[in-house]
């Protein structure tokens, strides 16, 4: 690895700083890596000039440390390198310390004594003990710690074989069901071969006492929620998007209020928690990013909204923006949205092979098609190229819609169709293989917007569908 020296980091982020001249043009022409230029630069925005000295000393870091590390990248919508950056540590150390603390636990970040461990020292008297013995006794404890090891480890991996989770996650209660099970398969062995009922409690970490006060609670099991978890079950299936499920608890109870079932949240998780129909794929943002910013090419609106997106009537304030989503053939997808404020329904969607200006007329056009007689709705943007020239300006002035616009370089401005972008590529397009091509990719999207409308729930809906709250706010 090469190492640069603290003069050169701070000549090349002063360089970068006075203006001028962008990462990869000052990456050329020092000679450096892209990358590496941008890691200097970010680190000093967030520490100042420390970040740039060399550590020369090995740093040794707590297991309290390391967790607090971990919790914040969990907790922040951060990247490794921005977390690393603000720790003062690598990146790759936070994916190390991650991957073990998810294996072994806290145990696993906590220091252990580097090289060999000391060889055994006998004192003269445990000597003495070992030569007096004859070497059948030896050989006859050996053979019996070896028959001790192999029974040992061959329960472990009975244990192991009917748990999905680390011994230590487990509840009373599934510990209980792992011994009761290990002792029915074992009922047709001779006694001597089975395991005994002490050793199994000890390899699975139960005590005796409560082992039996769970076995008796077993029996004596009544489910009461059995007719809800069926509901669950029924609401979880309903909600699934291409085979994957998509409600979490509060949508979840959002449907069971309608059926007249009223659960507190940590019931629902756990009901949902023990039927396996937690959802786990909007647990991190991995949705690349499009930016059509090309400065100043034309007309810039004011910002009429100011972040306040709390409008309850529907076609008042719409939403607009373009993503782009990259195919199987290495080419790229460009889709043109416009979303309502009020019910999230997804009034425009159109999809392109070229970000141009076709694709946003399209999309201008679909809107004027859908919308009622006599809307005249602010429809606010941010300030890419396409929402600043005059095909687009024109056509909102004919149709007398109020144009808004957010401020430069702020994605927080236009969230509404941020949102539903993000959740666009969660749902339907991540952890699937990505389409062939770009007929395939827009049948799949359409069916998914159609989904969104007409089947989705949300919380931010009162528990309805979008068009089933456009429906109801508009006969308030």
């Amino acid at each position: 690895m090469v190492k640069y020296s603290s003069e050169l980091k701070a000549a090349v982020v002063g360089e970068y700083l006075r203006g001028g001249i962008s990462i990869n043009s000052l990456s050329k022409k020092r000679g450096l890596p892209r990358g590496q230029v941008g890691t200097w630069i970010r680190n000093y925005r967030l520490s100042g000039v420390s970040a740039l000295k060399r550590k020369r000393i090995k740093r040794n870091f707590s297991a309290e440390f390391k967790v607090n590390v971990i919790n914040y990248y969990q907790t922040h919508d951060e990247t490794l390198a921005e977390v690393a950056a603000k720790f003062d540590i690598n990146f790759c150390q936070i994916s190390l310390w991650r991957t073990a603390f998810n294996q072994y636990g806290i145990e696993a970040l906590k220091s252990h004594p580097k090289g060999r461990k000391p060889k055994m020292k006998h004192d003269k008297k445990k000597l003495r003990k070992l030569a007096d013995k004859t070497e059948v006794d030896r050989l006859r404890e050996e053979l019996a710690k070896k028959n001790q090891e192999l029974y040992d480890t061959k329960l472990e991996n009975e244990i192991l074989k009917k748990i999905g989770d680390p011994v230590r996650d487990l509840k009373g209660r599934r510990k209980t069901q792992i011994v009761d099970q290990i002792r029915v398969e074992q009922e047709s062995l001779p006694k001597t071969n089975r395991y005994k009922i002490g050793d199994i409690l000890r390899a699975i970490d139960l005590k005796k006492t409560t082992y039996h006060d769970e076995r008796k609670r077993i029996k004596n099991n009544v489910d009461k929620y059995k007719d809800v978890k069926e509901k669950i079950l029924k609401i979880s299936e309903d909600g699934k998007w291409r085979g994957r499920l998509t409600y979490g608890y509060r949508r979840v109870q959002k449907e069971l209020v309608k059926l007249g079932i009223h659960l507190a949240d940590a019931v629902a998780r756990r009901l949902m928690d023990e039927l396996g129909v937690q959802v786990s794929l909007y647990n991190r943002h991995k949705n690349g990013k499009y930016s059509s910013y090309k400065g100043t090419v034309g007309k810039v609106a004011s910002n009429v909204l100011h972040q306040s997106f709390n409008e309850t009537i529907p076609f008042n304030v719409l939403h607009t923006d373009v993503t782009q989503v990259r195919l199987a053939d290495s080419k790229w997808a460009y889709v043109s949205a416009i979303t309502d404020e009020a019910s999230k329904e997804v009034l425009a969607f159109q999809v392109s092979n070229s970000p141009n200006s076709n694709l946003i007329t399209n999309t201008l056009d679909e809107l004027v098609e859908i919308l009622p007689e006599g809307a005249e709705p602010t429809i606010h943007s941010d300030q890419g190229w396409h929402y600043q020239l005059n095909y687009y300006t024109d056509k909102l002035s004919e149709n007398n819609f109020i144009q808004s616009m957010s401020r430069k370089g702020n994605c927080l401005d236009n969230a509404p169709i941020e949102s539903f972008f993000h959740l666009f590529k969660t749902e339907c397009l991540n952890g699937f293989p990505p389409c062939k091509d770009i007929e395939e990719f827009k049948e799949v999207s359409l069916s998914y917007v159609d989904w969104f409308n007409n089947r989705r729930i949300s919380g931010k809906t009162k528990g309805m569908t979008p068009c089933e709250y456009r429906e109801h706010a508009l006969a308030a």
